[in-house]
């Protein structure tokens, strides 16, 4: 297994958010202000406006966490200079190919609801999200909408691998993300279709595992964050939902698909179950990093306090 390339300082200029609800009542607004505000971008919000009129229904409408917009939204929209615009759904595909050509996109972030028979739906605006941005996609799922406010600097990384090709890309922005905020980075494998049974025999199966996961950490990363790896046996989905809640992870990173692909812009089964039950962000890759800024290794980032909206 061999280590990946130096990692790249996070670079966000152009951030696309996509919702199916108003600005005011997606937890994914107030988030992704938040990352723009840290990092100058600008904010692009594109409102996918259904031909499903139940979807309006006051009883589908999120309630945001306290704390989510500091004034009102309409004030933290402007001060953000975001741009804000209603679309019919089942045209999304095209207008953010449209989109793509006109701003270079360095993240999406979409909002996936929840269906009837508590499945989940990511609706015609996150296909289309997926089948036409070349960047990656934050995706807020229904076991996150619930949870605390969403922090826009994790403190906390899990980053599930099956060192699948789409995997190594994550990994790539995994480091970046953990670099530029000083996050903890968890490095986990899951072994799937074996039971550890023993203690010996989960040693044998772990310590490659384990020392595949060391290879693939560049060596300036753990001078700048703390990085852990871990190995768990099962199913992957399942396993990776579980790491997430036991180390309280902000943000989980995986390939959008990996050893499980069967479709270029469709979700594997992983990555469909964990963005189905996950209790935080999940930011799906396709491609690796763009190399925009050269890493500077010379350069401190302090610790600072969260900031902007949802911190």
């Amino acid at each position: 297994m061999r280590t990946l390339e130096k990692p790249v300082r996070l670079s966000l200029n152009e951030i696309m958010v996509v919702t199916e609800l108003p600005p005011w009542a997606d937890p994914v607004v107030p988030y992704a202000v938040s990352l723009a505000r840290q990092h100058k971008a600008k904010v692009h919000i594109v409102q996918a406006l259904s031909a499903d009129v139940s979807a309006y229904e006051a009883g589908d409408v999120a309630v945001l966490p306290r704390g989510a917009f500091r004034s009102s939204w309409r004030d933290e929209l402007q001060k953000a200079q975001a741009r804000h615009a209603v679309i019919d759904a089942s045209q999304m595909a095209m207008k953010m190919r449209f989109q793509a050509q006109q701003h270079d996109f360095d993240l999406a972030i979409v909002s996936a609801r929840r269906a009837g028979a508590g499945e989940i739906s990511l609706g015609k605006a996150a296909r289309g999200v997926l089948a036409a941005a070349e960047c990656p996609v934050v995706i807020v799922g229904p076991g996150a909408e619930d949870e605390r406010l969403l922090r826009s600097e994790p403190a906390t990384i899990l980053h599930a691998t099956d060192f699948s090709t789409q995997a190594l890309s994550a990994a790539q922005h995994a480091f970046s993300w953990a670099l530029e905020y000083g996050s903890r980075l968890n490095m986990l494998h899951v072994v799937e279709g074996q039971e550890a049974g023993s203690d010996h025999a989960r040693a044998r199966m772990e310590e490659p595992c384990l020392r595949w996961l060391a290879q693939l950490v560049p060596e300036e990363l753990p001078v700048w964050c703390e990085v852990d790896h871990r190995v768990s046996f099962g199913a992957a989905g399942p396993a990776i939902v579980e790491s997430a809640r036991e180390l309280d992870a902000d943000l989980i990173v995986l390939g959008l698909f990996g050893l499980d692909g069967t479709c270029a812009i469709n979700p594997g089964q992983t990555a469909m179950r964990v963005i189905r039950e996950a209790p935080c962000p999940v930011l799906v890759v396709r491609e690796p990093v763009a190399k925009r800024v050269p890493l500077d290794l010379v350069r401190e980032r302090k610790p600072s306090a969260a900031t902007g909206i949802a911190a």
